[in-house]
């Protein structure tokens, strides 16, 4: 864990100087490559796992030759003064994600699955309750489809509800002017004639789909 730590200790010292050549800021380049290699070469002398050293050697190489090249440039080039290297900014952690509110349903379409779990027993009963009630319902209706059936017997052998309206032959019943008049609505007695005269021609085309 220690060696880990150097090592990206190393590396965000290493990442921090190539921000500063970008800046154009060779001396801090200088010296934030230096401190990497300090982290780097610490971490090649504490390794202790073999499986480990070939990473640390490849980071070792590669900022090595950071540091030649950067001070190479600014001896010759820039001429940069070197800043202390104990007064240079911290490279502080940073959140690599950012925490989002959640919120909740997460989203519109949820079902929450453990909202209709219940009991082994209780499921139980409530399914014999449903088939007893079930039971009990079609009971009453078939009662009271057998009382109605009664009834309209009962009915039709008084000549109900036609004796109601009957007139003594005197005047016409109000239920058949009306259905007169819904007939008139319709075309009266031309669109029962044509409706009739329809009738074979209705037919022959029944049979040839038919027999098609």
């Amino acid at each position: 864990m220690f060696v880990k730590h150097l090592l990206f200790q190393s590396k965000t010292e290493y990442h921090a100087g190539k921000q500063a050549q970008a800046d154009r800021k060779y001396g801090l380049a200088v010296v934030r490559f230096t401190r990497a290699k300090e982290y780097a070469d610490q971490a090649v002398s504490k390794c202790a796992t073999v499986a480990f050293a070939p990473t640390l050697r490849a980071n070792q190489d590669e900022i090595n030759k950071s540091v030649d090249a950067a001070r190479k440039d600014n001896d010759f080039v820039y001429h940069e003064r070197l800043p202390d290297s104990k007064l240079i900014e911290t490279i502080l952690a940073q959140p690599i994600a950012k925490s989002l509110p959640v919120t909740f349903p997460i989203t519109p379409d949820f079902r929450d699955l453990f909202a209709s779990l219940v009991p082994i027993a209780l499921n139980n009963a409530l399914a014999s309750f449903n088939s007893k009630r079930a039971e009990i319902m079609n009971i009453e209706i078939n009662r009271l489809r057998e009382a109605t059936n009664v009834l309209n017997a009962f009915l039709a052998s008084l000549n109900l509800p036609a004796a109601i309206e009957d007139r003594g032959g005197r005047e016409i019943p109000p239920s058949v002017i009306e259905k007169a008049n819904q007939i008139k609505r319709q075309g009266g007695i031309n669109t029962l004639e044509k409706m009739f005269n329809e009738l074979p021609t209705s037919l022959t085309r029944n049979k040839e789909i038919l027999d098609e």
